[in-house]
């Protein structure tokens, strides 16, 4: 998951640096907040050296982990919830997701409910225990203008609809596999578009100047283009098949990708 690279681009904060050599990418800490990263400018021949950086807020102590590696970390000491060894990990920790690296806790993300796991990967739920709207569903609609993603019967995304058709559900395949899954999605229109290949994701040029894409016939998404000559020759909305887009600027967009 994306939490160790968040981590990394914390540290990309203060300046200055040393003038000392050392060895790439090694670290040590300077204080109790502020962290020294080995590093060499790419674009110049001169040799890596000591480059000083402030932690970040969200992990604000400058400490070595078991390994003996410093980094900047949320916790001044290693911390049980982490895996004590070296390399990077994602872990559960009560209702929280922590990034760990060498057995600190280098990132955290507080979830709505508990965390759970998925496999290896911790998940966030929105609530507070299993829900039954969910049973084995990848996705339902809660109500008539809230759709939810679900995972293992837990609730982990809510969307609230605010469209005209409102969440609708229905059994489909892809633009790409046959195979047919449940789907619910945010409608832009009460009714189904007879213009859209229904049983399947699909799209067309309403007119030459709007991109309509469809899910069982349900509009999820319509852009407006910009109505000006282009390069081609062909009109600003171009149909190709499973897609339709703008190929000049986009007025107007309602809905998303996969009614999202």
């Amino acid at each position: 998951m994306r939490l160790a690279a968040f981590a990394a681009l914390g540290l990309m904060t203060g300046t200055g640096c040393g003038s000392d050599e050392c060895d790439l990418d090694d670290t040590r800490c300077v204080d109790g907040d502020t962290i020294e990263v080995c590093t060499r400018d790419t674009e110049s021949d001169e040799p890596a050296h000591w480059e000083r950086r402030d932690c970040y807020d969200e992990a604000p102590y400058c400490a070595t982990a078991p390994t003996g590696r410093d980094l900047c970390a949320v916790h001044a000491d290693a911390y049980l919830g982490c895996p004590q060894l070296a390399g990077t990990a994602a872990v559960c920790d009560g209702d929280a997701v922590l990034s760990c690296e060498d057995g600190l806790a280098v990132w955290v993300v507080a979830c709505a409910g508990p965390c759970f796991l998925v496999g290896d990967t911790p998940t966030c739920s929105l609530l507070p225990e299993p829900d039954p709207l969910c049973g084995d569903l990848p996705a339902t609609c809660a109500d008539e203008q809230t759709r939810i993603d679900c995972v293992d019967g837990w609730r982990t995304a809510e969307k609230r609809c605010d469209t005209a058709g409102g969440c609708v559900e229905f059994d489909a395949a892809t633009c790409c596999s046959d195979t047919v899954g449940h789907r619910a999605v945010c409608s832009l229109d009460a009714e189904q578009d007879p213009m859209c290949e229904p049983g399947i994701y699909d799209a067309y040029c309403a007119t030459p100047t709007t991109a309509v894409t469809c899910w069982y016939g349900y509009v999820i998404l319509r852009d407006e283009c910009a109505d000006q000559a282009t390069s081609s020759g062909d009109d600003p909305c171009f149909d190709h098949g499973y897609w339709a887009e703008c190929i000049t600027p986009v007025l107007s967009h309602e809905g998303s990708e996969y009614g999202r």
